[in-house]
């Protein structure tokens, strides 16, 4: 009777297990399905990505040329109202499904900008080499956050003439944060930078424009280039 008694136990056990074991199969199941959803999302982003580049060099410094040239037809302060008002509506708006770890943007300008732009002139960079969440237009100029958290954003500034100076800065939802500046000479190209954290929340808009009008044009060539990035840090 007691070996009767134990072999129903342990067939009870064995069928307990069983189902343990089942149970186990199906949550890896449902684990590997959601793992190729993600890894979807993913491939998707990337197309996003690149969709948003696939514009030939020719229309895109043309584009550049005619919106760096609009100061000359409407005053300082027409253009302050439409670029920090009213920006150009997105081609592609930053995703809610973007992974955090994925915001980051790099970008600089094609050539060299029309001399003497205005003060407050928002900068261009027309070429984007990256841009993980879709937060930056090359349309203009503007980084729009995707996500709220704490940001790193890097300037950098390149001068030919000998007789240019230029004195730029970096505004975060219309308050400047950081400036660069330089000054030419004789002695040839003259280059600056800054990099510059700040805590930004989803929607804010962060962009680089003139300080002060500039004597001379902005130079960014393959020999040096006046560029634009910035990432998340951390929410």
């Amino acid at each position: 009777m007691i070996i009767e008694r134990r072999i129903d136990l342990l067939q009870k056990e064995n069928q307990e297990l069983k189902k343990t074991l089942e149970n186990i199969g199906l949550e890896n199941k449902q684990l590997k399905d959601y793992i190729d959803l993600v890894k979807k999302r993913c491939v998707s982003c990337d197309s996003l990505d690149t969709s948003e580049d696939d514009i030939t060099e020719e229309k895109v410094e043309m584009s550049f040329i005619q919106d760096m040239g609009k100061f000359e037809t409407d005053s300082d302060s027409e253009m302050i109202n439409r670029r920090d008002k009213e920006p150009v509506a997105r081609i592609i708006s930053p995703t809610a499904s973007t992974p955090v770890s994925a915001v980051a943007f790099y970008s600089y300008m094609s050539s060299n900008s029309v001399e003497s732009l205005p003060t407050h002139h928002t900068l261009i960079y027309n070429v984007v080499h990256n841009n993980r969440g879709n937060g930056y237009s090359k349309v203009d100029g503007i980084f729009t956050a995707p996500v709220s958290g704490t940001y790193a954003f890097h300037f950098s500034l390149c001068i030919e003439d000998n007789n240019a100076w230029v004195s730029l800065e970096v505004v975060a939802n219309g308050k400047a944060i950081g400036a660069v500046y330089a000054y030419g000479s004789p002695s040839g190209w003259h280059e600056g930078s800054n990099l510059v954290i700040t805590d930004v929340n989803a929607g804010d808009h962060v962009f680089v424009r003139t300080h002060e009008a500039v004597h001379g044009g902005i130079y960014s060539s393959t020999r040096g280039r006046t560029s634009f990035s910035g990432w998340l840090l951390y929410q």
